[in-house]
């Protein structure tokens, strides 16, 4: 079975070199690489065109239009049955492609996504330890699961390292593009709906090179504020069938609480690692509620640029 890697990047040269020296490694080779460039300014095509990768390599660009749509175009001109997608800022393990094969050699009408962390070194930042103990908890649910389906709780799929046929995907008409943030759980569900089952399998492996501040870490957490709204405007009746949450309103004494932690001094705080000598466990309650107050919470009370 052959692969088509699909990569959508927007101003991602300095993140594509890795990912790319990552692929040269993988102990298969029968596969092909589709970089979609949405609207990078940057030097992208030269990164990809001029770097010498030992890859079967193709780069499309494009005017931006997001990451719908800049990954159903790299569907589009895939020429394996086979569609196995990364970020840019992902860096996988040498077997990644090929427990992504064998899985499907396996299940071939099924959607596996495969495992991901931040790798935490030494100068590694107290906002990134943090989001790789976050990343660990979520996904330590899915890790116990084993070679069995997930259930109806656990619909999950990220787009930062996944398989599909293509034939499904086509199927499925690909990712809707009207959504720029949550486009993943959005075509998770539709899938289900489908009757495609969702696996995870953390051989198929990952590491995730994510680069953030605390401002934009919070940033993200607003746009998926935002797009969780309009997916419930796209798909009202998931509300009640369980796949949609309504907003979380806090009560009284916790919107006070919340309300306390909506202040550029936390943020930039966090960013200095001022919270270091603070007990673990104490530290990241604190981080939860300055990020939650400042992103899904009273996401307007503090500018972020």
């Amino acid at each position: 079975m052959t692969a088509s890697v699909i990569v959508p990047s927007y101003n991602g040269a300095k993140k594509l070199p890795n990912l790319l020296a990552a692929l040269e490694q993988q102990t298969i080779n029968n596969f092909e690489v589709i970089i979609v460039s949405d609207g990078s300014v940057d030097n992208t095509a030269a990164i990809v065109n001029d770097g010498g990768w030992k890859l079967n390599l193709k780069l499309i660009e494009q005017q931006n239009k997001g990451r719908s749509a800049t990954r159903n175009r790299g569907a589009a001109v895939a020429t394996s049955d086979l569609l196995i997608f990364f970020d840019d800022d992902m860096r996988p393990w040498p077997a990644c492609i090929e427990e992504h094969v064998k899985h499907h050699q396996q299940y071939p009408h099924s959607i596996v996504t495969g495992g991901l962390q931040e790798e935490v070194t030494e100068n590694a930042t107290e906002l990134f330890k943090y989001k790789a103990f976050l990343s660990d908890k979520w996904l330590s649910p899915l890790k116990g699961v084993g070679s069995k389906a997930l259930a109806k709780d656990q619909v999950f799929v990220t787009t930062a390292n996944f398989s599909i046929a293509k034939k499904d995907f086509n199927i499925l008409k690909g990712f809707d593009e009207r959504l720029t943030d949550a486009e993943d759980y959005e075509f998770a569900v539709r899938a289900v709906k489908h009757g495609l089952p969702l696996f995870f399998r953390n051989d198929a492996f990952a590491w995730h090179d994510d680069v953030i501040t605390t401002a934009s870490y919070i940033k993200r957490q607003r746009q998926y504020a935002v797009a969780n709204a309009k997916l419930r405007d796209i798909h009202p009746n998931w509300v009640k069938e369980g796949y949609l949450k309504l907003p979380y309103k806090p009560t009284l004494l916790k919107a006070i609480l919340f309300n306390v932690f909506c202040s550029r001094i936390w943020i930039d705080a966090l960013d200095n690692n001022k919270f270091k000598k603070l007990p673990l466990a104490f530290r990241y309650r604190l981080y939860d509620y300055i990020i939650t107050a400042n992103g899904a919470i009273y996401p307007e009370k503090v500018a972020l640029t």
